[in-house]
């Protein structure tokens, strides 16, 4: 609906409800709950505001409808629908807010509307495709839907006086713009024209990238690993040496008086039996010496 203020309705022989509202005339049909057609004064109409209350149907099956620069009559079933079915055209596309030139070394090969698919750089962060349509009758009455496959969840509708779209800080990955017109009829594309779109992902933030720097991760804890077990190997080792400097301590305190007893336990035995021989030595002398005299 091209406005909220509705002056008026009636029902044609075909049950097609037109609607006068401030800004055009409006054919809907009800049993699809959509708005077939909608007319302004370029299609004819005296004036796009429409009185109050201002409408009536003849037995014939004309219309009357009163605007503010007079009244308009018209039988429905002389009204002849535009066939033609414009096709959706992309006319230009902008980066970073300058328009992406044209060139065999850069992004743009040839002109957009050729392409089936475009590549833009990580810091391409913002850019807006411009578009237009095949229709040259009435284009101010040009109506375009798009949509975003992968940001976009639903179509989304343009004026004519707006043709044109922005997108900001997409991901790195694919994407495909669809683009359908309709003329000033409403009669819509048969398929949406599309364009793909490849967005290259930063050199720090690639697969590649990623995976040195799975490996460069695994690399530092491998280190830490590495130098936590020397420690713990130098700490164990350390601790070993000490108990065995202890158990070699012990064991030749152990050797020095086992020894020392030994000797002393052999000593004493020894010293009893010199003394008695030196005894009897003595008094083998002193036998001698009266045997003598």
């Amino acid at each position: 609906m091209p406005s909220n203020q509705v002056w008026g309705a009636v029902f044609d022989n075909h049950l097609k409800l037109w609607i006068s509202t401030s800004k055009g005339l409006v054919k809907y049909d009800p049993e699809r709950e959509t708005v077939e057609n909608t007319f302004y004064e370029s299609d004819g109409l005296p004036s796009n505001e429409f009185n109050y209350f201002s409408f009536s149907k003849s037995s014939t099956g004309s219309l009357y409808f009163g605007t503010k620069n007079g009244f308009t009559r018209f039988n429905p079933e002389n009204i002849r629908i535009n066939p033609y079915r414009p096709r959706g055209i992309i006319t230009n596309i902008t980066v970073n807010n300058q328009p992406l030139e044209i060139s065999s070394e850069g992004f743009l090969k040839k002109h957009i509307s050729f392409l089936p698919e475009i590549t833009l750089d990580h810091h391409q962060e913002v850019f807006t495709l411009g578009f237009s349509s095949s229709n040259h009758w009435l284009t101010d009455e040009t109506q375009f839907e798009y949509q975003m496959a992968g940001v976009d969840r639903d179509w989304v509708k343009a004026k004519s006086d707006r043709r044109f779209t922005t997108y900001t800080n997409l991901d790195p990955g694919y994407y495909q713009f669809r683009l359908k017109a309709a003329n000033d009829d409403g009669v819509w594309s048969v398929t949406p024209i599309e364009l793909n779109i490849r967005i290259q992902a930063a050199p720090w933030n690639t697969p590649l990238a990623k995976l040195l720097y799975i490996i460069f991760a695994f690399g530092v804890l491998y280190f830490i690993y590495g130098e936590q077990r020397t420690r713990w190997l130098l700490k164990t080792n350390l601790a070993v040496e000490r108990q065995e400097a202890i158990r070699l301590k012990e064991l030749s305190a152990f050797k020095n008086t086992f020894f020392t007893n030994l000797t002393h336990e052999i000593r004493t035995p020894l010293t009893v039996i010199l003394g008695m021989t030196e005894s009897l030595t003595e008094k083998s002398k002193h036998s001698l010496k009266r045997l003598k005299n």
